[in-house]
């Protein structure tokens, strides 16, 4: 729901962003007859505009996962003005108003469980994560936009729920660091095990350009983005080293890793992995000087080989599972 003490902005907010309180209502396929579903708002309908088509994408089990794409809504429905409004000057003015209405608005969250338990709970960052997403739909990727990836690795993250979990603790960690502004390193490293182990989906090849975009809203200095890109270098040839072998071991040693002298312990190990299985280690003088690099970075400062862990083993999993699955595809087809 949004609220404000403005009555003007949150007029122009309901009405220009077509919010209202009555719940939506959408055709039963099987019956042919309208249906109400529990939401006023109707996230489908706008966000096709961005070629957000995945019907997985629209379910939400937690609030705050669809408190983001509520936000997602908005910053579409924003973006997408013009298809209101044809006349340029009036499409400069009405963004205008609804960011200058933004600030005085309220987003507020009433949940009740099935416990009849119910909630209340303000949202002050709107006009932030807002900004953020219209940025997103303005950087291209492939041939869509960073706002559509976000859904995609959204969605990627929800289906990687375990069959025993009753709620993705991972999709409610990441909306929740999302609109907390907060790192999300620690998501990706864990639904990364969890795809591997069931040998199904990948964050895709978006991750590393998101990740530095989301990094840089945070604020994060040189420092980090350094290791990010070091990391998913070293992480890259690992994985595409594994593949070759056919063998998760050396993925899996990764996730074993809990401290700063078993992360170079590790390092060591594949060094001796490598030279034993040189056939298979097809590794650039580019990666041998950049894991000389990550350990005299280590050596100078120790408490960065968790940051280094859990981008190495992001990237190297993507890349094994982007390189199994080739193979796979390959096989399929009767090649060798």
């Amino acid at each position: 729901y949004i609220n404000s003490i403005d009555l003007l902005a949150l007029y122009e907010m309901k009405k220009y962003l077509n919010i209202n309180d009555d719940p939506v209502q959408v055709k039963d396929e099987n019956k042919g007859t309208l249906k109400s579903i529990p939401t006023n708002i109707d996230l489908s309908y706008q966000l096709k505009y961005d070629g957000i088509k995945n019907e997985d994408f629209y379910i939400s089990n937690t609030a705050v996962e669809f408190q983001v794409k509520f936000f997602m809504y908005l910053a579409s429905r924003i973006n997408h003005i013009e298809e209101i409004y044809k006349n340029e000057e009036r499409i400069k003015k009405r963004k205008e108003k609804l960011y200058n209405s933004l600030p005085k608005i309220s987003f507020v969250v009433y949940t009740e469980d099935g416990n009849m338990k119910s909630s209340l709970e303000e949202y002050t960052k709107a006009y932030r994560i807002i900004r953020f997403f219209t940025r997103l739909t303005n950087i291209e990727f492939l041939d869509s936009t960073m706002f559509k990836y976000l859904a995609e690795i959204m969605t990627t993250i929800s289906m990687s729920k375990d069959e025993k979990e009753k709620i993705n603790l991972n999709i409610k960690k990441f909306c929740d660091n999302m609109l907390k502004f907060i790192d999300m390193r620690k998501v990706y490293y864990e639904v990364s095990y969890k795809m591997l182990k069931k040998d199904k989906g990948r964050l895709g090849s978006g991750i590393y350009d998101f990740e530095n975009i989301y990094l840089n809203e945070l604020g994060r200095g040189d420092y980090v983005m350094s290791l990010h890109s070091k990391s998913k270098e070293l992480g890259e040839g690992i994985g595409l080293f594994a593949a070759n072998l056919e063998d998760k071991d050396l993925l899996f040693k990764l996730r074993n890793v809990k401290n700063h002298k078993q992360m170079v312990a590790y390092f060591k190990d594949l060094k001796f992995t490598i030279l034993k299985k040189k056939s298979e280690a097809k590794f650039t003088k580019e990666f041998n000087e950049v894991m000389e690099e990550i350990l005299l970075n280590m050596e100078e400062s120790p408490e960065s080989w968790e940051i280094i862990r859990d981008y190495i083993s992001i990237y190297a999993i993507d890349k094994y599972r982007l390189t199994i699955f080739a193979k796979q595809k390959q096989l399929s087809k009767g090649g060798k």
